[in-house]
């Protein structure tokens, strides 16, 4: 590692230990205000049981998000397993969380993580985890707005309402122009990207000793290797739907998180106004905190007092069940995949990875990339026998936690439907693993 790069390092590690010290504060100040005492009684009138809703709901996002990020690989031919994406995904999660700004800090990190973990270039890295992310930015505005027509047409709206209404409608129209205006002039962004980072780079390399700065053409090729891997996705809308429409099914499951975070607390919040609220929340990414840490607690606290007839210590208390299972226990996993492949990083450049249509022990949720699915005999049997009861423990499993009454049983049809799928999903995927590797022995 060159002097320069030790010198970055450092300086990361100081930004985000002081964008924790500012996010703990600004915790600090919010529920000052809030009353500490008074979030804590809310909180410890919720059972449980009730917190298995949350996780499970929360877990959805993480796939989906992480199968977007599968097709974008396949589409930048990017040789990867399925459940390598997924774990990919949580990794670059992890990281957007522990840098300032959010995923302006994380990407750049994440990219070069998908250099050592895939052998990736670290220009398309970014150009993979910044589509997916940008798609899924997309999707939560797009969703704010229909929050916002469901809202003016239904009932009506006035107050603080209608300014989170307003401001919804405003951001959604800028975040449009603003990628209309990059995409056609984005040759010329690269130029002017590379003119004004050239002399901040050499300066910086003043500074360090040992540090060799990159030329300006340099700067430039790179860029330009950027733009074409986007513009390689963006030749193929069809995928690009499909990516955009799972964002859409990811914030889905993150509004219901929130629904049923207010719900385990009592309050029948209308989905409408949780999707308008969720896009304008994910703004506090742009504080210079880790994750948001503090000023999304803080932001979403707020929001939720002002567009709800919720109470200050029940919006707290919300914020921080939603933080916890959307943001803090995905964080988690997210920090294991990133531990295990900083450890594996060189198993993985080495070659010693099995190809992509290899059937192997992590891979087994993804047999539909195995020719044993296709060959007759016994070897097709068995996958669609290990299908059928997954199937049939998935279904099982929704009919039994039904029966219990262990999750919320939501007012609403929408949380209801996705809570009933996410049950589906994570069952399905747990069961189909563990099956896999009984029946490999």
């Amino acid at each position: 590692m060159t002097p320069f790069q030790v010198c970055l390092d450092r300086r990361r590690v100081l930004r985000s230990v002081g964008g924790l010290i500012l996010g703990a504060l600004v915790l600090f100040g919010y529920f000052s205000l809030v009353g500490f005492e008074d979030v804590r009684r809310v909180l410890w009138t919720v059972p449980p049981r009730r917190l298995l809703s949350l996780l499970v709901v929360s877990g959805v996002p993480l796939f989906v998000w992480g199968a977007g990020l599968h097709l974008v690989f396949d589409r930048l031919k990017i040789s990867v397993r399925f459940s390598e994406s997924l774990l990919l995904f949580s990794a670059a999660g992890f990281l957007n969380g522990v840098t300032p700004f959010g995923q302006a800090g994380g990407d750049p990190l994440a990219a070069v993580l998908f250099k050592r973990a895939v052998e990736v270039d670290f220009e398309t890295g970014i150009a993979a985890i910044g589509s997916v992310n940008a798609l899924n930015r997309v999707a939560a505005v797009f969703l704010g707005l229909i929050g916002v027509g469901y809202l003016e047409s239904r009932v009506a709206v006035s107050g603080n309402l209608r300014t989170v209404t307003v401001f919804v409608t405003v951001l959604s129209v800028l975040l449009a122009l603003s990628l209309v205006v990059a995409w056609w002039y984005r040759d010329g962004l690269v130029e002017l990207a590379a003119a004004v980072l050239t002399p901040l780079v050499h300066i910086g390399a003043r500074v360090v000793p040992g540090a060799t700065p990159p030329s300006r053409e340099a700067l430039e090729r790179r860029g330009h290797r950027f733009v074409a891997a986007i513009d390689r996705l963006a030749s193929d809308p069809g995928r690009l739907a499909v990516v955009f429409s799972l964002g859409i099914a990811g914030h889905l499951a993150v509004a219901s998180t929130l629904w049923v975070a207010l719900a385990v607390l009592g309050f029948d919040a209308p989905m409408a106004v949780v999707l308008l609220v969720i896009p304008l929340a994910k703004l506090s990414g742009i504080a210079p905190t880790p994750g948001g840490f503090g000023s999304a607690e803080a932001l979403l606290g707020t929001l939720l007092v002002s567009t709800t007839a919720v109470g200050a210590p029940v919006a707290g208390a919300a914020a921080l069940l939603y933080r916890a299972s959307a943001f803090w226990v995905p964080s988690f996993v997210g920090g294991l995949a990133v531990g295990w492949f900083v450890v594996t990083g060189n198993e993985h450049s080495a070659g010693t990875q099995p190809p992509r249509d290899a059937p192997s022990d992590v891979d087994g949720m993804v047999a539909s990339d195995s020719d044993d699915w296709f060959t007759p005999g016994s070897r097709a049997t068995v996958p669609r026998i290990l299908l059928a009861v997954t199937v049939s423990i998935s279904v099982l499993s929704v009919v039994v936690l039904h029966r219990s009454h262990i999750l919320v049983e939501p007012n609403s049809i929408l949380v209801h439907v996705i809570r009933d799928t996410s049950v589906v999903v994570v069952s399905f995927v747990l069961t189909w693993v563990l099956l896999n590797r009984l029946s490999r022995g």
